[in-house]
């Protein structure tokens, strides 16, 4: 039987607005700068409502980022709006709001888990297996760890056994709905 020691523990889902908090805290740490200095550098992008405590509220879980504000974030945290808006590594999944757990996989490239019946939400277990998988079977066979890696492909094809294959698309209704062109300043319709 394969044993997970703590440095291979894998975190439970967290809300998906604590993830961004702490993603923002991370990069700030990284940076070694202080709250009030990203603070002041938010000011400085536009932002000039930021304080120490706006930056304190966002990284506690308890201020949510709004999303005029991720690129002025990655640009202030000299980082990216993905590495802002990814999972960390060792996270395999995220929840929405209404409790649904996403996978990590997910968050970057849409799967079909999640579909539409006109505005009742069908969710489907993907039958990709998980990337966190591959990555640990890659690792243990570097490390020359066959057996592991060997006891990490039995569980990931058992997973994939057990989750029901890919739904088939059904034909899309219509739903009545008709595409509007946007209009933008400063651009003339031809």
């Amino acid at each position: 039987m394969m044993t997970m020691t703590e440095d291979e523990h894998v975190s439970a889902p967290q809300p998906y607005g604590l993830v961004l908090a702490g993603n923002v805290a991370a990069a700030r740490i990284r940076l070694r700068i202080s709250q009030e200095s990203l603070a002041e550098r938010m000011r400085a992008l536009g932002l000039g409502n930021w304080r120490k405590q706006t930056v304190s509220e966002l990284e506690a879980g308890r201020r949510a980022i709004r999303a005029d504000e991720l690129l002025p974030l990655s640009i202030g945290l000299d980082t990216t709006v993905p590495v802002l808006t990814t999972l960390p590594v060792g996270m395999t999944a995220t929840t929405l709001p209404n409790g649904e757990p996403v996978s990590a996989y997910r968050v970057i490239t849409p799967d079909q888990t999640f579909a539409w019946d006109g505005n009742r939400l069908k969710v489907v277990p993907s039958t990709r297996p998980d990337p966190l998988i591959d990555a640990l079977i890659a690792e243990r066979r570097r490390e020359g760890r066959a057996l592991e890696a060997a006891a990490l492909e039995a569980y990931r094809d058992r997973l994939h056994e057990t989750l029901p294959e890919e739904p088939q698309k059904e034909d899309q209704q219509e739903s009545g709905a008709e595409d509007v062109p946007v209009r933008r300043p400063g651009k003339r319709s031809r």
